[in-house]
């Protein structure tokens, strides 16, 4: 973008009129042959950088004057739109940055347990997420565009009664030359016991019952069990809850 000349005693000056409220941007002349081009770049005396996630484009116009050394001065005017162009500049970003979620140990394999989330404001590949675990576990499986959580191996309460796992999220961009942005997030995994079984009365013996016994005569002897382990499989009370009365004649 220029102006076309054949007249080497004009001179042109371009200036950025609008759209630069912060003057990040100068425009400047420079004359190759018969066509003085015009460049737009950003000025050295300005600390702040361009941020497309602030501002993605602007829009410039711009006034080129042009003078002869005795005659009129010549004005023209045209838009230039400038387009920030995304890098990686930024991680992604948990919320929350910390989970926890209860599980029943009888939870079937492959259910899912909980999806966790990160976002990150890059766009393209720079903003893609993928969720993988810190450390490998042989009990869950993330997938790793959902990040949703899945059950892989069965559970036990007595064996393991909470997991601890990081949970990464990591962008697909370059960072800079280095490596992509990773952020981390705690996710706790309570494993519930389950009540399976219902306690079984065996009656182990049962004689006859005799009239006007005396206080303290065993009629019944009765073994509760219950298929449970720990305290699901421990008995809190043996009551008799019907039957217990004696009829009038």
């Amino acid at each position: 973008m220029g102006i076309y000349t054949t007249d080497p005693t004009l001179f042109i000056k371009y200036r950025v009129v609008e759209g630069d409220d912060t003057r990040f941007f100068r425009a400047e002349e420079k004359k190759v042959g018969d066509f003085s081009f015009l460049r737009i770049r950003t000025r050295t005396t300005v600390s702040a950088v361009l941020n497309r996630e602030r501002q993605e484009t602007f829009t410039l116009s711009v006034k080129a004057v042009a003078r002869y050394p005795s005659g009129p001065k010549l004005v023209a005017q045209t838009t230039v739109t400038v387009r920030v162009l995304d890098a990686n500049d930024l991680s992604p970003l948990f919320y929350p940055t910390s989970y926890s979620v209860d599980v029943p140990e009888n939870t079937p394999l492959y259910s899912s347990v909980i999806t966790v989330s990160a976002s990150d404001a890059d766009i393209g590949i720079n903003g893609e997420v993928y969720y993988s675990f810190e450390r490998k576990t042989d009990t869950f499986a993330i997938h790793p565009t959902s990040g949703t959580v899945t059950l892989t191996q069965r559970l036990a309460y007595m064996d393991v009664e909470r997991y601890h796992l990081t949970v990464l999220a990591k962008d697909r961009g370059p960072s800079m030359g280095y490596q992509a942005r990773v952020s981390k997030a705690r996710l706790q995994i309570n494993v519930k016991e389950v009540n399976y079984h219902a306690p079984s009365i065996h009656l182990q013996m049962l004689p006859t019952v005799v009239e006007h016994g005396s206080v303290g005569t065993v009629y019944g002897i009765l073994n509760v069990e219950d298929k449970d382990i720990g305290r699901n499989g421990r008995i809190g009370a043996v009551e008799i809850v019907s039957g217990n009365f004696l009829e009038k004649g």
